[in-house]
């Protein structure tokens, strides 16, 4: 998966990226983003790296704020 790879580049303390690996993972298995190509699948990873680089910790948020750009670009 494409997010332990950027993660590890990342300064995130493990608390914080098992928060992370959650959204990733809970996004990629929504039915409409699931099997993505590797090229969809690193940028929901980067797209989930960068909400919580804004200091965003919450995993609904997380997911909502990463479904809803992905939503938005797909239209």
């Amino acid at each position: 998966m494409p997010i332990y790879r950027l993660l590890r580049s990342t300064v995130f303390e493990p608390e914080e990226i098992g928060v992370l690996i959650s959204a990733y993972e809970q996004i990629v298995a929504d039915p409409a983003f699931q099997n993505p190509s590797e090229a969809v699948a690193e940028d929901i990873a980067r797209k989930v790296i960068a909400i919580a680089q804004t200091g965003e910790r919450d995993q609904a948020r997380i997911v909502d704020q990463v479904v809803s750009k992905l939503r938005s670009m797909a239209q």
